[in-house]
């Protein structure tokens, strides 16, 4: 076993205030530095002495601000032009890796004290960083932001998961294969970027009483996409993740849909009703598991079996339809719901005395059972906009100008200006580009983080006066 200590201050953010540009009103802004003279840039703008913020560009070591005076002393402190010093987050993190097959280098293990923000470094002595393997980093709940570098192919079983308090990830365009479990149980987490180059994607690996609310997908991609920040495969054949973080009540699955894959809709709490369309014909072992708001559901009547675990826990189910043409009910499937008192079954007493159910559904048998009954009608329209229309700077669509739609912005500004593919969606980029000049530009990341810092100033500032 291997270990590497690496600084890793990547993401500082303060705050300045300024004001007279709009009356009376004070107006938060924050400064977003690129260039390496630190002291060079505060003093052309005229921000000597005001800086409270920053945001410690794509690119830049932390080796580079100690060049340039602007981190002194061992304990961290930022020291603007002013003379004012202020306490910034830096931290050394050892990081256990092995080597592989092919010479290349694997993470395996970060120490569970890790906090704040961490560049995972692309090599080590010269060896190129390919893997971050499993668990590595599971249970460093103090971990707010991760960048994995380029260079990085895979992505192991569980490697973030019960990451609580991290709120964002960059998954380079060089991965391919993202494991089960990776970035489950992210309590903070409410917004993840599926690059162009993904192909593989385990189970679960947005599941379990998370805060996400988008999952978007590079539209190169040619294995996956999203609808309404819900992921699918590329054909829309299959519906993967629906995010638990969305508080959505209601949700039609589009028409076209064959399978719902193992714990899509896990732990979706806000959910109380889910449509299916009769084009389903696979519902997969826990399924809609932990929907704890969902009230009733039909299932269609091409679907066979009903899978393991497929709705346990859901405690506020009170009825279901389940069609003739079921033949059997998993291991688990209604186990938890207590609340359950009427099975609607579309066939004869005797059809259902026909059906293998599984041990641990007692929530279903002891439910009344009314056969011969009519189902609902599931069908459902059919949207195909991948690229729904976002408001301007509202980069992950969750309706509201963020520091997270800030940061997407300067990574987006900073693989463009290294001739690299932004990697955003039509709607992203129209949303990026605040100023509509076509360009996604430093200027765009500014003014997003600008409204932003207004914002939770409550200074009430609109979107015109910024970009006046």
């Amino acid at each position: 076993m291997n270990k590497l200590t690496k600084i890793h201050v990547i993401f500082t953010l303060i705050r300045l205030c300024n004001s007279g540009k709009y009356g009376k009103r004070k107006l938060a802004k924050f400064c977003c530095i690129t260039g390496k003279n630190v002291y060079e840039t505060v003093e052309k703008n005229g921000l000597a002495g005001a800086i409270t913020g920053l945001v410690l560009a794509s690119g830049m070591s932390v080796e580079a601000w100690h060049v340039n005076g602007f981190l002194t002393g061992a304990k961290g402190i930022v020291e603007n032009a002013g003379g004012t010093t202020i306490p910034v987050e830096e931290s050394t993190v050892t990081l256990e890796y092995d080597y592989l097959d092919d010479g290349t280098i694997e993470i395996t293990d970060c120490p569970t004290s890790a906090a704040g923000a961490l560049e995972i470094p692309a090599e080590i002595d010269g060896v190129a960083v390919t893997s971050i393997g499993d668990n590595a980093f599971q249970y460093c709940d103090s971990l707010t932001f991760v960048m994995i570098p380029y260079g990085v192919t895979s992505i192991g079983y569980c490697a973030f998961s019960d990451c609580d308090a991290l709120t964002t990830i960059t998954i380079p365009d060089s991965v391919t294969s993202i494991g089960a479990w990776v970035l489950a149980y992210c309590d903070s987490l409410t917004f993840i970027t599926i690059p162009d180059g993904v192909t593989s994607i385990g189970e679960c690996e947005f599941s379990g009483r998370n805060a996400l609310t988008s999952i978007v997908v590079d539209n190169k991609n040619t294995a996956y996409c999203s609808i309404d920040g819900v992921l699918f495969d590329k054909n829309l054949e299959t519906l993967i993740c629906y995010p638990g973080g969305k508080t959505s009540t209601f949700y039609a699955i589009p028409d076209g849909v064959t399978c719902i894959r193992r714990f899509a809709f896990n732990a979706c709490v806000s959910l109380m009703s889910i449509a299916i369309p009769d084009g389903v014909t696979s519902i997969e072992p826990c399924a809609f598991s932990w929907c704890s708001s969902l009230t009733s559901i039909t299932i269609p009547d091409n679907v066979t079996n009903t899978g393991g675990s497929a709705f346990c826990d859901c405690e506020s189910l009170t009825s279901i339809t389940i069609p003739d043409s079921v033949t059997s009910i998993g291991w688990h499937a209604f186990y938890g719901c207590e609340a359950l008192t009427d099975v609607y079954y579309t066939g004869t007493q005797s059809q259902w005395e026909a059906i293998s159910i599984d041990s641990r559904n007692s929530c279903l048998t002891n439910a009344t059972i009314h056969y011969n009954a009519t189902p609902a009608t599931t069908s459902t329209t059919t949207t195909t906009n991948n690229n729904p229309i976002l408001p301007t700077g509202d980069l992950d669509g969750d309706g509201s100008i963020t520091i997270q739609d800030a940061y997407n912005a300067l990574v987006a500004y900073s693989k463009a200006s290294a001739g690299l593919d932004a990697g955003l969606t039509d709607a992203q980029r129209e949303a990026t580009d605040v100023d509509g000049d076509g360009k996604i530009t430093i200027g765009d990341a500014y003014k997003i983080l600008l409204y932003y810092a207004n914002t939770v100033a409550g200074t009430g500032v609109t979107w015109e006066e910024i970009l006046g």
